[in-house]
């Protein structure tokens, strides 16, 4: 047995857990600094500060992705965890949580990942955020593929137009998606955040783009203005095994239609 100084340890060890994969080990430090460490050179291979803290991190079995608390100590509204390339450290994300984010730890088959933060445990299934950037990609403009879009729906499962007070089942769940495409031709979604807790995703997000074709709405349709969207929206997703069995969408409609100029008169823009 001997020991190996690394310098960085003296700001107050925080986390370390290996992989198997990368022949490494991995550490934090009470100074917000996350580093790799290789255990055949016994040489740190990168080590960087952050922004937020640096707690107790859990590594992908894969070796890919590192996700780092923001440590017990940070009580702010991004309390969370930084998702890290293992490979350099850097940071891909940020997932908020709550605050005095902790401990984690990921499941030994590697589907789960657990955080404990202030006042409650939560549980990751990482597969649910590349399902839903996969079903937001499917509805833009550029890579819009209706029938696939649906087929990452569950039995039973539905999308809940709340704004209109409509929910649609089975193919007619691509409706909005083919409606939204005609009448913006360069539809896009922005992902502002992205919120996790067990098997439910919400994300804060805008939609946008140029009216230029008929919008097709319950209660009427309007014709095409010419006018920019760029309207808020919050989606709640409720997911079992990789499928979506619930979508809630709330659409900030009135900021849409001011945006269009037919807010205050509404009945009078409807084709009729």
């Amino acid at each position: 047995m001997r020991r190996i100084d690394i310098p960085a340890f003296k700001e107050g060890l925080r986390g370390f857990t290996g992989n198997l994969k990368t022949h490494s080990a991995y550490f934090s430090t009470s100074n917000r600094r996350v580093g790799a460490f290789d255990l055949e050179t016994e040489k740190i291979i990168w080590d960087k500060t952050y922004e937020a803290g640096a707690d107790r991190s859990a590594i992908t079995l894969d070796g890919k992705k590192i996700y780092v608390p923001t440590g017990y100590w940070y009580l702010g509204a991004d309390s969370g965890m930084l998702v890290l390339n293992a490979d350099n450290g850097d940071l891909i994300k940020r997932i908020n949580v709550g605050p005095a984010a902790h401990n984690s730890l990921i499941s030994l088959d590697g589907r789960f990942l657990y955080l404990g933060t202030q006042t409650m445990l939560t549980v990751f299934d990482p597969r649910n955020e590349k399902v839903i950037r996969n079903l937001y990609s499917l509805a833009e403009a550029k890579s819009k593929d209706t029938p696939r879009f649906v087929s990452m729906f569950a039995d039973g499962g539905y999308f809940y137009d709340v704004a209109a007070g409509k929910k649609y089942y089975g193919a007619d769940i691509g409706v909005t998606v083919d409606v939204y495409a005609a009448a913006f031709p360069d539809m896009h979604r922005e992902l502002h955040s992205l919120y996790f807790s067990d098997n439910v995703v919400i994300v804060e997000l805008s939609l946008n783009g140029t009216h230029k074709g008929d919008l097709v709405l319950p209660a009427g349709t309007i014709p095409p203005t010419g006018k920019e969207m760029h309207a808020p929206c919050c989606d709640v997703f409720h997911l079992v095994d990789g499928k979506v069995t619930s979508f809630h969408c709330y659409v900030a409609v009135p900021i849409l239609l001011e945006q269009l100029g037919v807010f205050m008169n509404l009945r009078a823009a409807f084709r009729h």
